[in-house]
């Protein structure tokens, strides 16, 4: 039996569920622009309901251009001017800068949330979502929610919105991280994107 590459192992899974897909080889449906041509870049692009899978790995020369990641986004419903990096806590994280504080023991104890501003975090995060985050990160390690304008540009749809999404810095291929992180991701997606009054 000939070995698969993580590649085509990642691909089994939007034929298997009848999904429209893109990858680097055919791109036919999201149409992702790659801005710099010496890169070597593979990646895979398919959407569930309203949230993109996107995984994404490119390689070049100048190892400052490297970059790995995976991860499954939405646009966001979030106050516009809202941006946010909500991951584990490690403990490393006491020399970030710019980190907030919820004023939950629980929350502020396990995760290190960045953000630009301090009333949005505290009703944005609450003890339920937290837990949902490190059960997930505790299946796919490392795990960042993030909020951010602009952060996706490789991807059309995508272009000049603020998006939600949950993100690794790996590729994941496997069936069981994909669903995981459609089914238990979705759920925090879903609680967190909404409208912020």
């Amino acid at each position: 039996m000939e070995d698969r590459s993580a590649f085509e192992v990642l691909l089994d899974y939007p034929k298997s569920k009848g999904l429209p897909f893109e990858t680097h080889k055919n791109s036919r449906r999201f149409y992702v622009s790659s801005n710099d041509p010496i890169l070597k870049t593979k990646y895979v692009l398919f959407k569930e309901g309203a949230l993109f899978f996107f995984a994404y790995d490119s390689f070049s020369s100048k190892a400052s251009m490297n970059q790995t990641f995976s991860g499954i986004y939405s646009i966001s419903n979030i106050n516009k001017g809202f941006e946010c990096e909500i991951s584990k806590k490690y403990w490393v994280d006491f020399v970030r800068r710019g980190r907030k504080k919820t004023g939950i023991k629980v929350i502020d104890d396990n995760l290190t949330i960045l953000s630009n501003s301090d009333r949005i975090i505290k009703e944005f995060v609450n003890k339920r979502i937290a837990t949902k985050l490190l059960q997930l990160e505790s299946e796919i390690s490392p795990l960042r929610l993030i909020v951010k304008k602009d952060y996706l540009e490789l991807i059309d749809e995508l272009k000049a919105k603020s998006i939600i999404g949950l993100e690794t810095n790996r590729w994941i291929y496997e069936r069981e991280e994909i669903e995981s992180l459609f089914e238990n991701g979705r759920e925090i997606i879903e609680e967190l994107n909404n409208p912020i009054e």
